[in-house]
């Protein structure tokens, strides 16, 4: 077992999304992905509707900071 932390600022996300193979969309799971202008993240073994919230979360907070630039 291992466990891993990584941060990336808001400002530097560049896209979210979310993806489900056949085996996690049975179990309602799904894995958060995020590309940034630093390190990718990758949230695996999400419920599905925390997915969405957190995909929402992060990109409405990432628009915010672009738009204030």
């Amino acid at each position: 077992m291992t466990k891993r932390v990584s941060t990336v600022p808001f400002v530097r996300v560049q896209h979210a999304r979310i993806r489900q193979g056949p085996v996690q969309r049975r179990f309602g799971l799904a894995t958060l992905e995020i590309n940034s202008a630093g390190p990718d993240l990758r949230i695996q073994g999400l419920a599905g509707d925390t997915a969405d919230r957190l995909k929402a979360l992060v990109v409405e907070r990432a628009g915010d900071l672009a738009e204030d630039s």
